[in-house]
């Protein structure tokens, strides 16, 4: 029996149960009240290197405060760390989070942090390929203000 629950007969001696893709969450685009649960920095091909803050989405603080599910969870933002210009993605956070003082703080500082949130679906690959509805996943588009 699989991790799902599925039966997998395998046919062969030498046959073996191929992993599952990764699922991504998917909620209908729109702006949400996110709470970062996770930042981790990333290096792309040792050339660029990025950050993906991991954001719980709800559908408003009020939900938030009743302890209730979020409608999402782990939903990725992707921050470059080659441009730190003053109209980045990565400035505005900062901004918007640390407005007296944006620089000298630790990644952990911005775990917690209540902010409302743009979300889009992706529906192409890194090439710009159509994707398979399947595997289409939602993305943090940008971080508008503090919740």
């Amino acid at each position: 029996m699989s991790a799902t629950g599925t039966v997998c007969l395998l046919r062969r001696p030498d046959d073996f149960l191929l992993p599952s893709p990764k699922r991504s969450p998917l909620v209908k685009p729109g702006r949400y009240v996110g709470a970062t649960t996770a930042v981790k920095k990333y290096s792309y091909k040792g050339a660029r290197d990025y950050l993906v803050l991991s954001f719980d989405l709800f559908d408003s603080a009020e939900a938030m405060g009743t302890l209730a599910r979020p409608l999402a969870r782990a939903v990725p933002y992707f921050i470059s760390l080659n441009s730190l210009g003053p109209r980045s993605k990565y400035a505005r956070l900062l901004a918007i989070l640390f407005p007296d003082r944006p620089e000298g703080r630790a990644s952990s500082e911005l775990v917690g942090a209540l902010v409302e949130v743009e979300v889009e679906t992706v529906m192409t690959d890194a090439e710009q390929e159509d994707l398979p509805e399947g595997l289409h996943y939602s993305r943090v588009a940008r971080v508008l203000a503090r919740a």
